[in-house]
């Protein structure tokens, strides 16, 4: 098993060439379990996302969209090649995917040949079905939504003067709102986490 990842009521297996439908059943077998696709798996780990009823996934040789029983190829022939030319053999396993959902955009995150980890990625919008390749702006690592709190707050790091308990008032003590989830890209080397879409740059 490469990877698992829910879909409605069932949750789907991804393998390196096939994908698998877990369903519970019940009984003494608990779970049953069938193939969906034959020649459709995960490149590797966190290689498929889910969006709306829909799993993205990155194979081996495509991209595909599919909903548990149909699947289709997202990516054309001129796409498919610059993207698999592209992706270093040493490095795809740190290859991962990321779904932008206020933008509706997946991104395909990689590390070129001569880099070890992801530092370019190929943005495929849901919306008008258009591709265009990005710069992560250094090497990222992974990647999750989440609700990304507005403003500026306190903080405590290494550089800050005392102790954590001796600090007066209150930390991360401000307003934000449920609807404003981001994307956060993570970067193991500088161990930061970057906030997508603020100001004028990606």
């Amino acid at each position: 098993i490469v990877d698992a990842l829910a879909l409605r009521d069932s949750m789907v297996v991804y393998k390196e060439s096939h994908t698998w439908l877990a369903d519970y059943v019940g009984g003494l077998d608990i779970f049953g379990f069938r193939q969906v696709f034959t020649e459709i798996g995960a490149m590797t780990e966190n290689c498929a996302i889910a969006f709306g009823s829909q799993h993205l996934v990155l194979s081996d040789h495509d991209l595909v969209l599919h909903d548990g029983s149909n699947a289709q190829s997202i990516a054309d022939k001129r796409t498919r090649r610059w993207l698999f030319n592209r992706i270093s053999s040493d490095r795809y396993k740190r290859t991962f995917l990321a779904a932008d959902i206020k933008n509706r955009e997946a991104l395909i995150c990689f590390a070129e040949v001569g880099y070890d980890y992801p530092n370019l990625c190929l943005a495929w919008n849901w919306a008008e079905n258009t591709f265009d390749v990005r710069e992560l702006g250094g090497p990222k690592t992974y990647s999750a939504r989440g609700i990304i709190p507005s403003g500026t707050s306190t903080t405590f790091d290494a550089d800050t003067p005392g102790s954590f308990d001796a600090a007066a008032g209150s930390f991360d003590d401000q307003t934000y709102s449920q609807f404003q989830e981001r994307l956060v890209m993570l970067d193991a080397s500088a161990k930061k986490a970057y906030q997508f879409d603020v100001g004028e740059t990606f």
